[in-house]
């Protein structure tokens, strides 16, 4: 096929075009059709036109101007492409601009001009309808020869969305099939109330051409919860994010790829969203019956007062997937969690889950006796749980990750319950220790994750009786009470009648722990107690030497016992 020649530039025809767009490596899923009309330069501007599909050849040691058309949602990618041959430190670069001068198009800067690779780059989703500028940018003083290539294509229908501010509004129960690339951000906008419960489900093969997803949801107050990545080793390729709004207002989901590997920049990749929303006034809560709640009290033993637990609120989702999930809850300051997935019993062995709970700074939550903070069932040994817990030390948006382990599918429930200890907490460390009086009595809710710690003022000298009345045996835990001094060393306390006498003046610290006896099967529910503290100051407290009347010193001056006559006969305590 004979090349149409139009100045230093040539316009290939369809056959030759599909050989140099593949030596290109920028082209769409669908190639477009090539134009074969000729060209016209642009007498104004000295730009020449280059169209949907086209691939022009440029032989020049000067900057070229060129210019297309696009409409607002269309996708374009330009990839200039040097001859093998070229000079060395003769590069070109690609600069595209909008009708008002704004660039756009912008990659990498090292992918938008040629150096050690021959090629340079540049895509974007076109903003609005508009003419663009495209400057291919010659460097160094030799003449070189290279080609240009535009491919356009409308991806979905949602674009333009790159910005949460260009956000496409859709339904709270939407299913959403879009496609994006890497230089193709995709933004959704969803209203939502408070307590509104919100499920999203990605599905995407990007993994295959070694890309990778980003996900998030961007909050009304412009906070970000993380989805996890697609599984390049699940069937179905998903992942699930599941949140409850903390407030009300409008949710953004966002939705990007990043490519590892440099490859198939241009070529799209579809993928789906499916959104699952329950409002408020349809969340069930499973412990709505207060008998049924882990968290009550046993009412048999009466060794502990009685007492009103915090009200719990809880939250159950059932699971089925070999993927890893990801849910988010949110906890106020002082406000005890415990998260809990439960395996389905016939799960085969070693197809267990790992639950991680993280903080909004990345901090994993503390120690759950019997397990680590990314606790892992054991199907092998029939231990179908796993478990974290905590108690919130700043209002924060919690993340749980539960971890598929094994490539089968399998079935588990997350319960996630929260509820407010006592007035004291957070009062987890020494540092954080609330200040009571020497003679206080304290009633408090604690949890085997959950330490509170009690500030008393002491002078040298005093005694210090401590108490602690509960019905943590019912749980088969055991009570322990800790003092520390004001210069931080641990003061010794009596297990079976803890008291102590101040050594120095200033503040000490009483710590109350509930400890499970079986390890290996934490419980998570909180128990009620009383603290009673027993204060006795210095100069109360008795001397045993002091104790009884003065001695009365004897008549005679003689302490002998004797009358001082020398004859004891008549003293009744004297033996005949």
């Amino acid at each position: 096929m004979q090349a149409m020649s139009y100045g230093n530039l040539t316009r290939i025809g369809l056959v030759a075009l599909m050989v140099l767009s593949v030596v290109g490596g920028g082209v769409f899923a669908t190639a477009a059709v090539a134009q074969d009309s000729q060209p016209t330069a642009d007498e104004d501007s000295g730009a020449t036109p280059i169209h949907d599909g086209e691939t022009l050849s440029v032989t020049t040691n000067s900057t070229q101007t060129f210019t297309f058309n696009a409409t607002r949602g269309e996708a374009f990618a330009l990839t200039a492409t040097l001859e093998d041959d070229a000079p060395a430190y003769n590069e070109i670069a690609i600069n595209v601009y909008d009708e008002n001068g704004t660039e756009v198009g912008k990659l990498d800067r090292d992918e938008m001009r040629t150096g050690e690779d021959s090629t340079a780059e540049a895509a974007d989703v076109a903003s609005t309808d508009g003419t663009y500028t495209v400057k291919v940018v010659k460097g160094g003083d030799k003449t070189v020869n290279y080609t240009l290539a535009l491919e356009q294509k409308r991806f979905d229908e949602y674009d333009p969305n790159e910005s949460p501010e260009t956000a496409t509004e859709v339904d709270a129960n939407a299913t959403i099939e879009a496609a994006s690339a890497a230089y193709d951000e995709d933004n959704y906008a969803v209203n939502l109330t408070r307590g509104d419960e919100m499920a999203i489900n990605v599905t995407s093969d990007g993994w295959e051409r070694f890309w990778y997803d980003q996900g998030y949801v961007i909050t009304p107050s412009g906070e970000k919860i993380g989805i996890t990545p697609t599984d390049a080793e699940s069937p179905d390729h998903h992942s699930t994010l599941r949140f409850e709004a903390n407030e009300t207002g409008t949710y953004v989901v966002h939705w990007e790829y990043s490519n590892e590997n440099g490859s198939d920049r241009f070529t799209p990749e579809p993928y789906s969203l499916d959104l699952q929303h329950t409002p408020d006034d349809e969340v069930t809560n499973p412990f709505e019956d207060p008998e049924e709640s882990p968290s009550n009290p046993d009412d048999g033993g009466d060794t502990g007062p009685e007492k009103n637990l915090p009200d719990e609120e809880v939250t159950t989702y059932s699971v089925t997937t070999n993927a890893t999930e990801t849910f988010t809850f949110n906890a106020t300051s002082g406000e005890a969690f415990a998260v809990v997935a439960t395996l389905d019993e016939n799960t085969s062995d070693y197809q267990d889950v790992a639950v991680t709970v993280t903080d909004e700074n990345g901090n994993e939550t503390e120690n759950v006796p019997g397990g680590q903070p990314n606790d892992v069932t054991e199907t092998v040994t029939a231990d179908f749980t796993a478990k974290a817990a905590d108690v919130a030390e700043a209002n924060h948006t919690y993340t749980v990750e539960v971890q598929a382990i094994g490539d089968e599918q399998r079935q588990y429930n997350l319960t996630i319950a929260k509820e407010q200890p006592d007035q004291d907490d957070p009062n987890e460390n020494v540092a954080d220790a609330t200040s009571v009086d020497a003679n206080a009595t304290v009633d408090a809710v604690a949890a085997s994750y959950d330490d509170d710690n009690y500030a008393v003022n002491l002078t040298a000298g005093d005694e210090m009786e401590l108490d602690v009345i509960s019905n943590a045996s019912d749980h088969e835990w055991y009570e322990r009470v800790t003092v520390t001094a004001p210069d931080g060393e641990s003061v010794y306390v009596d297990d079976y009648k803890p008291s102590f006498e101040a050594k120095q003046n200033g503040t000490y610290v009483v710590s109350v722990t509930f400890g499970p006896r079986a390890a290996e099967d934490a419980d998570l529910s909180l128990e009620a107690y009383t603290l009673e503290l027993d204060h006795m100051p210095d100069d109360t407290i008795d001397n045993p030497e002091d104790d009884g009347p003065d001695p009365v010193p004897p008549e005679n001056g003689t302490d002998d016992g004797s009358d001082g006559d020398g004859d004891d006969s008549d003293d009744p305590t004297c033996p005949v």
